[in-house]
């Protein structure tokens, strides 16, 4: 196909991926498709230039339609997402970075900017995408990420290369151990798994079907086993004025408030997010 207006190669993509999505969302889906497959910025779309789509380019956005229509998420297809700042590659070994996670990153960014050499542990660290804009930004400063899964921290690790820091990555099952190998620590950080097994029937299918199981779900009679065991090792490894901050499930702020009681921590605090739900708890000691 040559000298084909490029807005009419859009709107085709589109068309094959309706029903999927919302439209909002198809667009997001389409703009970035475009913009990584075929090289072309919003712009250029809006504008109507000019296109050549050759055969080869004409069969990746097929496939993709195809995946699409599947219910893959449009990060696994493209392997790769921005977040704050960083592009990190993912794949169906870890956890799609969410906005709220975002969100978490700037909230350690600026309450700890004045600060150096600082010790950082990122607990459930997945694809390593809040180890690694702290290591980024925190300068200098000396970040641990801890996962379960190998296969993650070989994306993690991968990524932490690609934007240029060091994060030292550390394989482990945080339920299974009393206490951290690193001791004296300034922040630590944990998203950890908090959808409830109940909570399943809400999800989409590109969540259910193919982003780690092990990365999101707790079971319904425990649904703060995590947040219990992280409590229990920053207790015992973040050094004095040390700071636990966490992602937490909405449905469990006060909750999780509450396993703090009696423990050696002060100045415990439940934020919301953008969306104005509970969605991180911060803690010193």
């Amino acid at each position: 196909m040559k000298n084909r207006a490029i807005r009419s190669v859009f709107t085709d993509f589109l068309t094959k991926i309706e029903g999927v999505y919302s439209n909002q969302e198809l667009e997001s889906i389409a703009y970035l498709v475009f913009e990584k497959i075929l090289k072309v910025q919003k712009i250029d779309i809006i504008s109507n230039i000019a296109f050549d789509l050759d055969e080869e380019n004409e069969k990746i956005l097929d496939s993709i339609v195809q995946r699409i229509n599947q219910h893959e998420p449009i990060q696994y297809i493209l392997g790769e997402v921005d977040f704050y700042s960083c592009k990190l590659k993912v794949n169906s070994s870890v956890l799609i970075p969410r906005p709220e996670t975002e969100e978490l990153v700037d909230l350690i960014l600026k309450e700890n900017k004045t600060k150096s050499h600082q010790t950082i542990v990122d607990l459930c660290t997945g694809s390593g995408c809040i180890a690694i804009p702290l290591a980024k930004h925190l300068i200098p400063s000396h970040v641990h990420a801890i996962d379960i899964s190998k296969s993650a921290l070989e994306v993690a690790s991968e990524n932490a290369k690609q934007n240029g820091v060091h994060v030292d990555f550390q394989i482990m099952d945080i339920l299974k151990v009393n206490q951290l190998p690193i001791t004296n620590i300034d922040i630590i950080v944990s998203n950890p798994p908090y959808v409830t097994e109940g909570e399943k029937k809400y999800m989409q299918k590109n969540v259910l079907d193919y982003e780690p199981a092990i990365a999101i779900f707790v079971p319904n009679e425990d649904p703060l086993l995590f947040y219990k065991k992280v409590i229990q090792l920053a207790e015992m490894s973040l050094s004095s004025g040390g700071k636990l901050y966490m992602e937490i499930n909405e449905w469990f702020g006060e909750e999780i408030k509450n396993l703090f009681v009696g423990k050696g921590f002060h100045s415990i605090e439940i934020i919301v997010d953008l969306n104005s739900k509970d969605r991180f708890v911060k803690a010193m000691v």
